[in-house]
């Protein structure tokens, strides 16, 4: 995927003085592995929910919602994955969100899920971040089960230019729970 963005910046012609790339999860760690192999291909690098790699506890909830989706398509993990991406407490104020976004999630494609997972599961930036030059900004909501906090902080510990931002009371996708200001964090930052 990496490979796909580095190949997507080169064919548009973007300024790399003033191109930045951001990525929220899954596409965080797409943003990441495109700055180790490509990061001179533009400037400023935005991370929600992101880390160096997973824990064997996260790899085994992967491994778990694989094997679930596997045998019971898309909804055996739907509730699940709902609660990864947003807080309870903002799912009791907005129970339309729960519904939105469990349609959104039946509607991926169980293998695509089931290979999102799998890319996870293996993902180790330990090394590559350190070589990271671009400015970054790591953004981590205090109530995100998928990349906790921890995660984010090992992660700025390791990326020698970046700046870490915790969101209180947020979960996974804060351009979700807090849009604005989620953006007034990011625009700062640009």
């Amino acid at each position: 995927y990496a490979d796909v963005i580095g190949g997507l910046l080169s064919a548009g012609g973007y300024d790399p003085e003033t191109t930045a790339v951001l990525g929220n999860g899954l596409g965080a760690f797409v943003a990441l592995g495109t700055a180790v192999r490509h990061g001179e291909m533009f400037d400023r690098l935005a991370l929600v929910g992101c880390g160096v790699g997973f824990d064997e506890a996260a790899s085994a909830a992967f491994a778990g919602m694989i094997d679930r989706v596997r045998t019971g398509g898309m909804d055996a993990v739907v509730s699940v994955a709902v609660r990864r991406i947003f807080s309870e407490e903002y799912l009791a104020a907005n129970p339309d969100a729960l519904a939105e976004r469990a349609a959104v999630l039946r509607r991926t494609d169980p293998a695509a899920f089931i290979d999102a997972c799998t890319a996870l599961m293996g993902m180790d930036y330990r090394s590559g971040a350190a070589d990271v030059v671009n400015p970054t900004l790591i953004v981590v909501g205090s109530e995100d089960q998928a990349t906790s906090p921890a995660m984010a902080r090992d992660l700025h510990a390791v990326l020698p230019n970046s700046e870490l931002i915790e969101l209180e009371g947020i979960a996974h996708a804060p351009q979700l729970q807090a849009p604005a200001g989620f953006l007034d964090v990011v625009a700062r930052f640009l």
